[in-house]
């Protein structure tokens, strides 16, 4: 447990600068997301990888023996981490550069106050975040119990991660079409339409796919384009109080993301106690109620809260003149 919450940690401590710097990398709104796409490429080859050679590689290394296997692959990815962040540290540029903010409550109280379209990124975050949690999380549970089909589960999972990978690079063209907050919604409604209507897809595999798949979509377009918009709001809540929160402001971003995942798995536990889940075995109707509720309607319910945020959020028509007033500032 040590070992674990040490690594928690340090890994907070490594990503919250990482996603805090690329606002700080450009302040072009195409240039960012093209960034915020090769950061989604990325990330999905780098789940599609580890899902597909860990047991491979864990044969490799344990030859026959699991926790030598283990041990082995905690080594090579440790390696691995090790070399990209250390080639991320000597290779990164910050183009915008503000003097440091000390902390203070009162200055995240004045950004509370005056920065809504920041609060709004945030807390919409934290229902992105339980709506998809939670639906990753007992995915394994509908495909065993609803469907009868527990390898099916992998397929559903997998899923997400191949559309992430293509979406990442049509996001950059939508943003220059469309506004964010039009993209969002649009996600919104795809992924709360995509997981409702697989209530009434009743067994049908292909069926169930296509509509997970459709809802995969959803979540992709309203999660990556919050970290666009996330940008932005860095922006604004300098605009309004005058100073540049840039790693308190992400600190609790990402404090709300984790929050969304550990609310998740909070709730969705909640849920199958209530429902009197038992493992292995047959469940009563009441325990397939739960994990229905698990699957299809508390992630509806986390898109639903997500949309009607959105529509309180007006940062894409002033956020032209917002730029324009913070270059004039630095320069």
């Amino acid at each position: 447990m040590v070992t674990y919450a040490l690594f928690c940690l340090l890994y907070t401590v490594c990503n919250v600068p990482y996603s805090a710097m690329m606002p700080n990398l450009s302040e072009d709104p195409g240039q960012r997301a093209r960034l915020n796409r090769s950061r989604m490429v990325f990330s999905s080859l780098g789940s599609f990888v580890a899902a597909g050679a860990s047991l491979p590689l864990i044969g490799i290394f344990g030859r026959g023996g699991e926790k030598q296997g283990f041990l082995g692959l905690s080594f090579f990815f440790a390696g691995i981490v090790i070399v990209l962040i250390f080639l991320c540290f000597f290779n990164t540029k910050e183009r915008i550069q503000s003097p440091p903010v000390p902390f203070s409550l009162k200055t995240l109280g004045q950004t509370i106050r005056k920065s809504k379209p920041w609060v709004i990124c945030c807390v919409m975050q934290l229902f992105q975040y339980i709506a998809t949690s939670t639906r990753g999380s007992t995915t394994l549970f509908y495909a065993e119990y609803e469907l009868g089909n527990q390898n099916f589960a992998s397929l559903l999972m997998t899923s997400r991660s191949v559309i992430s990978f293509f979406v990442a690079f049509i996001v950059p063209t939508l943003v220059k079409r469309f506004t964010k907050r039009g993209i969002s919604l649009f996600g919104c409604v795809l992924f709360i339409l995509g997981s409702l209507l697989i209530n009434w897809a009743g067994t049908n595999l292909a069926l169930i796919f296509l509509l997970n798949a459709m809802a995969g979509l959803g979540a992709t377009l309203s999660v990556s384009l919050s970290y666009l918009i996330l940008g932005e709001a860095i922006d604004h809540s300098e605009y309004v109080t005058g100073l540049r929160q840039q790693g308190l402001l992400t600190s609790v971003s990402m404090f709300m993301v984790k929050m969304g995942v550990v609310f998740s798995s909070a709730i969705s536990a909640f849920v199958l106690d209530w429902g009197g889940y038992v493992p292995d075995q047959p469940q009563t109707a009441v325990g397939m109620l739960a994990i229905r509720i698990n699957f299809i309607f508390l992630p509806a319910l986390g898109g639903v809260v997500s949309l009607v945020l959105l529509l309180f959020y007006r940062l894409d028509k002033e956020y032209p003149a917002i730029r324009e007033a913070l270059n004039k500032k630095r320069q």
